[in-house]
């Protein structure tokens, strides 16, 4: 059984976030972090409404676990 659901949340060069749970196969895209957390919470609440939470390999009330990718900067040559 899975205690969590992991996602990861990227903020991409035109500032707009792209959100993955590979977890539950899904994407999601914001313009702000918040919008994007929401989005990605909504649709995974969606995607369990109403399911059988052992038969899809999850304990009943999973931790929702996100690491947040930033753009890489540039780092100065010396």
């Amino acid at each position: 059984m899975q205690y969590s659901i992991k996602a990861f949340i990227k903020r991409e060069e035109d500032g707009r976030y792209f959100a993955e749970c590979l977890d539950v196969e899904l994407t999601v895209r914001g313009i702000s972090l918040d919008e994007t957390v929401e989005k990605l919470k909504d649709e995974i609440c969606k995607r369990f409404d109403g399911a059988d939470m052992a038969s899809l390999g999850f304990v009943e009330k999973p931790t929702l676990f996100i690491t947040f990718e930033d753009v890489a900067l540039p780092l100065p040559v010396r």
